[in-house]
């Protein structure tokens, strides 16, 4: 049987780079993979969080004090 014995395998995906290839296909280097740069964003979301987490530990603290 064709395929047997690869079930549950995950899906891959193979790209030719640019490098020419004989008869001219596969066309190499057309894949274009980009991230978006949001580290800006996520530092000062967790700064924001750890600051606040502070500022929750020490009105807890307080009130256990009084």
């Amino acid at each position: 049987m064709q395929g047997e014995g690869l079930h549950g395998l995950p899906p891959i995906f193979i790209d030719a780079d640019t490098t020419p290839n004989p008869g001219g296909y596969p066309v190499g280097g057309l894949t274009v993979v980009s991230f978006r740069n949001a580290h800006l964003v996520y530092a000062l979301t967790w700064f924001a969080m750890a600051t606040l987490n502070l500022a929750g530990m020490v009105i807890v603290l307080r009130r256990k004090e009084v």
